[in-house]
């Protein structure tokens, strides 16, 4: 299955219908796995499946040193009765290029082979529109380009269509196409990275994982929407690979080496020592790196990163090319090199978000006191309307505090919350469990509790939803303020499942509980869920034992902060 390429698919639909009014062309351009292949292949099929004669090849970056391999495997398959109408001289001359027969005193002439291939894709044209279908034209080896660059010049009217995919993106289409057909022939397709929601539907349908959308957003920024890098993360992921701390995905193996080894292996260490800073910063800067000592000329050294395509440099920022280059340069650097350039970066960075994330990524072990700076950050993160910042710097903080500490389930139970915020509810679970299992029994096991129900509502669990918040009254129990709460989401919880006479009791269990605590902030929540129930049922719902009217004045409106709990949290139940 293909997808997100309907504008790609849709042009390769159009071309197969020009080939049949004449000579034309497709160009599918763009970086190495970014799906030219998946697409070339998709034109293929759509060709024969019109019934066109479709002559193929995929050559590789050896071919390039052997003659005529591609005119070989062009041809390959074809009849016999395809070759026998052909004069002597040329078909004597294709059999012998092609190594079908044994040459003569003389060697074939390369204009008879070049006559010879257009004469057989002439006959073929009669029968049926022709498709020459190349993969990766770059790695043609010359000879076959020549004999094909013939064959483009000499079509004039013949229904035959070029369906190539190169890497190639800053040069003029191959073969000589536009010297040879009119420009409304030639289609040239910039194959583009791939969505964060297409990239799940491909690892769900490949690999057979599901993603969350946040975590498919990550995915799209690790690979650069790359579906082929993105693959090989998933499936690294899906093996439980772990990636270096500071990555949310792990950069497999294979693919680091790939790309860092044979780009980098060649670059001076100054050169490598400067774009490990570069991809342990958000945003790398000229500034930044001569300031984090660099060297004093970073752009010298940045010289070598930019021939090497790794870096480019525009305006003072510094760019990954791609940013799986960002991913695997850091991944590929030591323990011990990460470590020294974050404690170089954290007394650098004037931002306390990015200076508790470098203090985090540089320390070697537990340490309360960086723990407390990321919760802090991470606070900040929230208040700017960045959950999934706010999250990432609580695990840090997480990973960074004392294994005894009764802190841990706090954090945990923070950074459930902002990953539920984010749209993340699996991540949001684990951190809940995780929170329940760190919780003295007590208060602290009931808010875990009462998360948990508010992520099982958000999964479609109404049971699950209930079960986790009568284990958390249970918790709560001789706590009136923690037990008005959880009484108050279960009133909510049965309102939203029609059982409006059991949520009444619990609104009523709650409003008392809320008084008795003394809590001012609890009772307008309640007493809006009160009248809801009231309207639901079309009667008065009257306050026990207090005479007073069921809202005050406002309250219909502001509702209070009790009332978040389990309100609008779930898309599938809605009060």
């Amino acid at each position: 299955m293909i997808f997100g390429r309907e504008v790609e698919r849709e042009a390769l639909t159009a071309f197969t219908h020009e080939v049949a009014t004449g000579p034309s062309a497709v160009v599918l351009e763009g970086e190495a796995g970014i799906g030219k292949t998946t697409l070339w292949n998709e034109g293929v099929d759509l060709a024969r499946e019109r019934g066109y004669a479709v002559l193929s090849c995929r050559p590789t970056g050896t071919d390039t040193e052997l003659s005529l391999v591609g005119l070989g495997d062009l041809l390959h398959g074809l009849p016999d009765i395809a070759l026998a109408d052909l004069p002597a001289p040329q078909r004597e001359a294709l059999e012998v290029s092609l190594l079908h027969r044994r040459r003569g005193q003389r060697r074939p002439d390369p204009r008879a082979v070049s006559i010879a291939t257009l004469s057989v894709v002439q006959a073929l044209a009669v029968e049926s529109p022709v498709v020459i279908a190349v993969d990766d034209v770059q790695w043609l080896d010359g000879a076959t380009a020549r004999v094909l660059g013939f064959v483009v010049r000499r079509l004039s009217e013949i229904a035959v269509g070029f369906l190539l995919a190169r890497t190639n993106l800053d040069e003029p289409p191959p073969l000589g196409i536009a010297d040879s057909l009119p420009p409304h022939r030639i289609r040239r397709i910039l194959v583009e990275r791939v969505g964060a929601e297409n990239l799940a539907a491909l690892v769900q349908e490949r690999l057979g994982s599901t993603m969350s959308l946040p975590e498919a957003r990550r995915l799209a920024e690790v690979s650069g929407g790359n579906p082929f890098f993105a693959l090989e993360i998933a499936r690294a992921a899906a093996r439980g690979d772990e990636g270096v701390t500071g990555q949310t995905l792990p950069i497999p193996k294979g693919l680091r080496e790939d790309l860092v080894t044979q780009r980098l292996g060649s670059l001076p260490r100054a050169s490598q020592d400067l774009l490990l800073v570069a991809a342990a910063v958000s945003r790398p800067t000229l500034d930044l790196l001569r300031t984090a000592g660099a060297g004093s000329r970073p752009g010298v050294g940045l010289q070598a990163a930019i021939d090497a395509g790794i870096v480019s440099v525009a305006s003072g920022d510094v760019r990954f090319v791609h940013p799986i280059y960002r991913s695997a340069i850091y991944a590929h650097a030591s323990r011990t090199r990460r470590h020294d350039v974050h404690r170089r970066l954290a007394g650098l960075s004037p931002d306390p978000e990015e200076r508790a994330r470098h203090l985090a990524l540089s320390a070697e072990e537990a340490d309360e006191e960086i723990a407390v700076a990321l919760e802090g950050a991470a606070a900040s993160a929230r208040d700017r309307g960045a959950p999934d910042a706010a999250a990432e710097l609580l695990e840090h903080a997480i990973r960074l505090t004392p294994s005894d500490s009764g802190a841990r389930a706090r954090r945990h139970l923070q950074a459930a919350e902002h990953r539920f915020i984010a749209g993340d509810p699996e991540g949001a679970l684990e951190h809940a469990r995780r929170a329940l299992r760190d919780s003295a029994p007590g208060v602290g096991r009931a808010q875990a509790l009462r998360f948990l129900a508010s992520v099982d509502l958000e999964r479609g669990s109404t049971e699950g939803a209930r079960r986790s918040l009568e284990e958390a009254a249970a918790e709560a129990r001789g706590d009136d303020h923690a037990s008005s709460e959880i009484e108050g989401d279960l009133a909510r919880l049965e309102m939203m499942s029609g059982e409006l006479g059991l949520g009444e009791r619990h609104a009523r269990s709650a409003l008392e509980l809320a008084q008795r605590s003394g809590s001012a902030t609890l009772e307008p929540s309640i007493r809006v869920t009160l009248a809801r129930i009231a309207l639901l049922t079309r009667r008065t719902v009257g306050c026990p034992g207090c005479g007073a009217r069921l809202l005050r004045p406002g309250e219909a409106r502001r509702g209070g902060p009790g009332d978040r709990a389990l309100r609008g949290r779930s898309r599938n139940h809605r009060g």
